[in-house]
């Protein structure tokens, strides 16, 4: 069997693989919520330098965002965030078996933080059947539906 390289974050995940879990993977036909046939759980991906586009374009928050608190880490907390390309919205991806931990701090103060300095949210849960749009001061939820109708189709198909 050849030996397989597994890469996650070059070191800054340490054993999180959630992005793995909770993003779909459109050229894996791969939903949210589900793990990638890719994904060597705790370890990485087997395809890293091969990976789809999807997985290059993703962004993990606390991956990019040096200063956040280990505590946010997505495989600490329950939650992963992920910036839209091209916005100032974020989702918040969680499985099923963690729908209330974007309730406790410190996500919820992550959260707050996001909302204070002009940015959307959104939670996704599970599948992406349980949905919150969280706004911020003076934005309305017609505009940001307008924007966002025509990105998101673009990450999360059916969502």
């Amino acid at each position: 069997m050849e030996d397989l390289e597994f890469v996650v974050g070059e070191g800054r995940c340490g054993s999180c693989t959630l992005c793995c879990r909770l993003t779909a993977i459109p050229e894996l036909q791969k939903p949210l919520n589900t793990w990638c046939h890719c994904c060597e759980i705790n370890k990485g991906c087997r395809v890293y330098k091969t990976r789809p586009q999807s997985c290059r374009k993703f962004e993990c928050v606390w991956y990019k965002k040096r200063d956040l608190l280990p505590e946010l880490r997505p495989d600490r907390c329950g939650v992963m965030f992920e910036k839209l390309f091209g916005t100032n919205t974020y989702l918040a991806l969680l499985s099923s078996e963690n729908s209330r931990a974007w309730h406790v701090p410190p996500v919820k103060t992550a959260i707050l933080g996001l909302l204070e300095s002009g940015a959307v949210v959104i939670v996704l849960i599970g599948t992406g059947t349980e949905k919150h749009l969280l706004l911020p001061i003076g934005k309305t939820e017609e505009e940001v539906i307008e924007e966002l109708n025509s990105i998101l189709p673009n990450y999360y198909p059916g969502v």
